[in-house]
């Protein structure tokens, strides 16, 4: 291990090589953390987080300066574009100009410059970066259409030309536009909400997964034309850097309908498994396809250890993963919009933690994430969840989790739960677990968007909200999360565009931290890491704990949170070591880090 300076953070970089096959360790045992502060009363973290809304003061964060007029957010990455070391921002605006903002940030100083347009007006739903074909540029796939239009979806290459950053559509080149109908040798525009890259092959090239809706909602019950309507695709790379559709090779041919799928590894055997939401205004039903190299198995029945159907409840609009209790195994967050009327999970969103592989046991109830939970109502258009991720805002080790409100006809507040340490819960036929306390802290979002000078009238508050994406975009340590909002453009036009946010996170006192970014050889290890998992195993007051992350392309509702991976150690003593696990499972082990250092990873 060398110590060299950060060029970009000032902060000591660790540059770790890779250790090659044959070095495998286990993951240190967990050391469950106290729950910090008084978590009996209703202020014990609240008094001690201070959140701001920074967009008004980094300007365009608003979007009201770019192409004139607030927008009809639906989508954020969070990725560096411009390969200039700071992670880059990229807004989705469906009937909008869709954009992206170059980083200028310094520490404590948040600063954004327009860069350019990738698309005046189309719909666009969900998008995702990643480098896929190797050249050492991110590039940017967007999920077209959603709940609002057919339209035939967009491949961005990026590439450097006389030092600028220049993204090109090259949807035709690798025939990812749409819905292959065979009969008609063509493809047709589909309702496209999110665009994920992963390797779900491990060969270390990268391949793509659309999540399909159904528009217009008429045709939700039957096919359309020749080919079935809303069946979402498994895009698999070839040697030849083409795309092909491998969906019914693969066994996920069924009518899925979904919305913001999650793919994890929930078995740890070193692939990624997929979880299938279903939401289809109410029809459902929910999938976990447990993943065999070329082939997925269908283990929804059998997911539940205590029996319960997971392909309810039927009113599932998202989801999300993160290792909630840090035990090495990936857990689901899966959000739901209506209030269930049937079917076992009526409580409200679901925490669905990971017995090793096994199954799941959901932990929601005593985790306190329906605390409360808002249903909205069951016609859709009124409120519920829209928005949402997961993500360790107050970096203390533990994700926390956001959730996004509104409907089509009116904005709704949003929720926000903190983490405030672990609790020991005894499950029914599973024995004891760690599970994740949250604290409803709500009250610090909740305050309309301050008004600018110049700006157009606001629209009343509060907003429909849709992705949040959040990263430490100034590298100061403190994280933002920015949380795009807008509602439909159809029958509202511009009385449903609406500002964004940049909430700022204070902690006090101000919690460590270590940044890590991995990077692949595109052979073994697809370029951006993606699947990889990192661990990383700190001390505290004498007592070791391991706190766990993984590398993804998204998360949540059409969210990328960046590849640079920022894991919060809360009060660290010191940072024991650092353990990766890349995608078929191989394990490299680093040495202890600095506390709040950048650490470099290749394989």
């Amino acid at each position: 291990m060398i110590l060299i300076p950060s060029l970009l953070w000032g902060l000591p970089a660790l540059i770790g090589g890779c250790r090659r096959p044959g070095i495998t360790l286990d993951a240190p045992s967990l050391t469950d953390p106290a729950p910090t502060g008084d978590t009996s009363g209703p202020h014990s973290l609240i008094n001690r987080i201070t959140v701001t809304d920074v967009a008004p003061t980094t300007r365009w964060m608003q979007d009201w300066e770019h192409g004139g007029g607030f927008k009809h957010g639906r989508t954020c990455v969070i990725a560096d574009l411009d390969g200039d070391g700071r992670d880059d921002v990229f807004l989705g605006n469906p009937f909008d100009e869709s954009y992206w903002l170059r980083n200028l940030s310094t520490p404590g100083a948040l600063a954004f410059e327009p860069a350019g347009s990738l698309s005046d007006g189309a719909v666009v739903w969900g998008t995702s970066a990643a480098d896929f074909d190797e050249d050492g540029d991110l590039d940017l796939m967007m999920a077209n259409g959603g709940f609002e239009s057919n339209a035939f979806n967009a491949l961005m290459t990026n590439e450097n030309v006389g030092g600028a950053t220049v993204f090109t559509n090259e949807t035709l080149r690798y025939h990812l536009q749409g819905i292959w109908l065979p009969s008609r040798q063509s493809f047709w525009p589909g309702a496209s909400v999110s665009a994920i890259w992963l390797d779900y092959n491990n060969d270390g090239a990268l391949d793509l997964y659309i999540d399909e809706s159904v528009y217009p909602y008429a045709l939700a019950d039957r096919e359309a034309l020749d080919g079935p309507v809303g069946r979402n695709t498994l895009f698999h790379r070839t040697p030849t850097g083409q795309f092909i559709d491998v969906t019914v090779a693969a066994g996920l041919d069924h009518n899925a309908k979904t919305h913001w799928s999650t793919w994890f590894d929930f078995d740890n055997d070193g692939d990624l498994d997929l979880f299938e939401v279903a939401y289809r205004w109410g029809g459902g039903p929910n999938h976990l396809f447990i993943n065999h190299g070329t082939s997925f198995e269908d283990r929804t029945a059998t997911a539940m250890l205590d029996g319960s159907d997971l392909t309810y409840p039927k009113e599932t609009f998202s989801s999300a993963t993160a290792d909630f209790n840090n035990d090495g195994w990936l857990d689901l967050l899966v959000f739901n919009r209506g209030q269930p009327e049937e079917g076992p999970f009526q409580d409200g969103h679901m925490l669905l933690l990971n017995v090793e592989g096994q199954g799941f046991v959901d932990a929601a109830g005593p985790a306190m994430l329906n605390n409360p939970f808002d249903p909205g109502y069951r016609d859709h258009t009124s409120n519920g969840v829209m928005g949402s991720t997961t993500e360790d805002l107050n970096l203390d080790g533990i994700a926390d989790v956001f959730v996004g409100n509104g409907g089509p006809s009116s904005g709704w507040p949003n929720n926000l739960y903190l983490s405030v340490g672990m609790i020991e819960v005894e499950f029914d036929g599973v024995g004891t677990l760690p599970v994740p306390l949250f604290e409803n802290a709500s009250e610090l979002i909740d305050f309309p968007a301050a008004e600018v000078d110049g700006a157009p009238q606001y629209p009343p508050y509060p907003y429909r909200t849709h992705a949040a994406c959040v990263a430490d975009l100034d590298g100061d340590g403190i994280r933002e999360m920015l949380v795009s909002n807008g509602g439909l453009n159809q029958g509202l036009g511009r009385g449903s565009a609406e500002p964004n946010r940049l909430f700022r996170f204070e902690v006090d006192p101000q919690p460590h931290f270590v940044r890590v970014l991995l990077k692949g050889d595109g052979e073994v290890v697809n370029v951006d890491a993606i699947g990889s998992r990192i661990a990383v195993t700190v001390e505290e007051g004498g007592v070791q704990r391991t706190v766990y992350d993984l590398v993804s392309s998204h998360n949540g509702f059409g969210a990328q949170h960046g590849y640079e991976r920022m894991i919060g150690l809360g009060q660290a003593d010191r940072i024991v070591g650092i353990e990766v696990t890349w995608p078929g499972g191989e394990r490299s082990q680093l040495g202890s880090a600095e506390l709040d250092s950048n650490v470099l990873v290749t394989y």
